[in-house]
């Protein structure tokens, strides 16, 4: 019995479902270290919010959803083998971002996004992770290359474009809906709203930009003359999808689309934009008397760049600070309640309420797109600085420390009888029978190298103001 009784105490207590979970990747003494970040970090955020109200279930709620985030990445790593990730990685993308989450998302109204997974090069859009990192890096060397050469001052990043592409809708063709991501409709897909005026004001550029990154961007935008009988250039896109906002009036040319974009065009053609709306914004800061946009860090580049992207508006050194800081939340639920007789009213609370909500349930409210430009600049500014705070993607500067490289698991050879077909994707693209990103290393490395071009069925249609000619 005394034996019994001693074994018993020394006994070690059973695993937690995170101790669980997370021993898939850490070992006993590293799962100690995360669940001791974990309290610390949650501790802090319940302090920082007691001036808000009560905070006793803080530390519970947060706790809560790193114990689903954990579960939820050991269950894809059991099941596929795709997501490795180190001690420090976990405590950084997992207990550290959990809590600078709920802390912004009570103070701005808004919670950040986590766009760690499409940079990392794991999972299984690893070699698309790689493609968008090349345009990316390959986009920006050439726009700042020819920015100094023509003695402006803006320049962009490599960060900066990444996070607007992946705010843009990136999120969803390196997501869910992986199967488009070479058939891009340049503003339903990208929020490329402006594309025309940008292309028509950089045609150089342009032309470099696809010597660059092996695009064709020089032939993805048309015009038509006022009273044209037919388009000068054949459109894949219906008439109802193909037309661009533009600034020529009613007399015309009217630009418009001939076709759906790669993953590598919709990637420059973001660069693209975001230099020409950044350097809208320094003209327009300058004429306020606020400076160039240079001037500040990078974070203020961003969030300013961003406003004018969305709204074409600049907006005030206040507002810059509010968002920057994730204390909007009184603002951006003014500006819902008070223009809720004209417009639907944003799916957020004052941080008040907001806390006391988010405590009793744990569920963050879903964020939807936004007639106010701040929500939708908090949504992205939240994301970029957990990437630049979180992972080590990007250098301060902005600049990729390194591409990605692609974490895929071994694919067996198939049998001697069996041949590799192409056959038609779902998304009426191309991709091999087994699907791109199940093939082995080489044929992943034709994927990042070649170009492909989908003449595809369109998905989805908006509203054209001009009389369609015949195609």
């Amino acid at each position: 019995l005394l034996a019994g009784a001693v074994f018993a105490q020394d006994a070690p207590a059973p695993a937690t479902p995170l101790q669980t979970d997370l021993a898939t990747w850490l070992d006993p003494a590293e799962i100690t270290a995360f669940e001791a970040d974990l309290s610390r970090c949650s501790a802090e955020v319940a302090q920082h919010l007691a001036p808000l109200g009560r905070t006793t279930a803080v530390t519970e709620q947060i706790h809560a959803q790193v114990r689903h985030s954990v579960h939820v990445k050991a269950a894809e790593h059991q099941a596929h083998g795709l997501l490795p990730y180190s001690a420090e990685q976990l405590q950084r993308q997992v207990a550290q971002y959990e809590c600078f989450k709920a802390e912004r998302y009570v103070t701005a109204g808004v919670f950040p996004k986590r766009y760690f997974g499409y940079l990392d090069g794991k999972g299984d859009t690893a070699a698309h992770e790689l493609r968008l990192a090349q345009a990316v890096r390959g986009s920006v060397d050439v726009i700042n290359t020819m920015q100094a050469e023509r003695s402006r001052p803006v320049r962009v990043t490599e960060a900066e474009v990444a996070v607007t592409w992946i705010a843009e809708g990136g999120a969803w063709w390196l997501g869910d809906k992986v199967e488009r991501v070479d058939r891009l409709h340049a503003v339903l897909d990208i929020g490329l709203d402006d594309l025309a005026m940008g292309v028509d004001s950089e045609p150089e550029l342009m032309k470099r930009l696809d010597a660059q990154v092996g695009t064709g961007l020089t032939t993805l935008v048309a015009h038509l003359d006022k009273g044209a009988e037919r388009y000068p250039v054949a459109s894949q896109l219906p008439a109802n999808a193909r037309h661009l906002r533009h600034n020529n009036g009613d007399a015309g040319p009217f630009p418009y689309l001939t076709r759906y974009m790669t993953l590598e065009e919709s990637v420059v053609a973001t660069a693209l934009m975001w230099l020409w709306e950044k350097e809208i914004a320094d003209r327009k800061m300058q004429a306020q008397g606020w400076g160039s946009i240079m001037a500040h860090d990078t974070s203020d580049q961003f969030i300013i760049g961003s406003l004018v992207y969305n709204s074409g508006l600049v907006h005030t050194p206040r507002r810059w600070n509010q968002l920057r800081t994730y204390q909007a939340g009184d603002w951006m639920y003014g500006a819902s309640h008070s223009n809720r007789h004209r417009r639907r009213e944003l799916n957020l609370l004052a941080p008040r309420p907001q806390l006391a909500e988010w405590q009793a349930d744990g569920a963050y409210r879903r964020q939807g797109t936004s007639w106010l430009a701040g929500y939708h600049i908090l949504q992205r500014w939240g994301g970029y600085d957990a990437v630049m705070q979180f992972t080590d993607v990007f250098d301060a500067s902005g600049r990729f420390k390194a591409m990605p490289v692609p974490v895929v698991p071994p694919t067996p050879a198939p049998p001697a009888s069996q041949e590799l077909r192409v056959e038609p994707s779902p998304s009426g693209g191309c991709s091999t029978a087994g699907g791109a990103t199940r093939a082995g290393f080489g044929s992943l490395l034709l994927l990042v190298l070649r170009r492909r071009r989908h003449a595809c069925t369109p998905a989805a249609t908006q509203h054209s103001h001009v009389a369609a000619p015949a195609a």
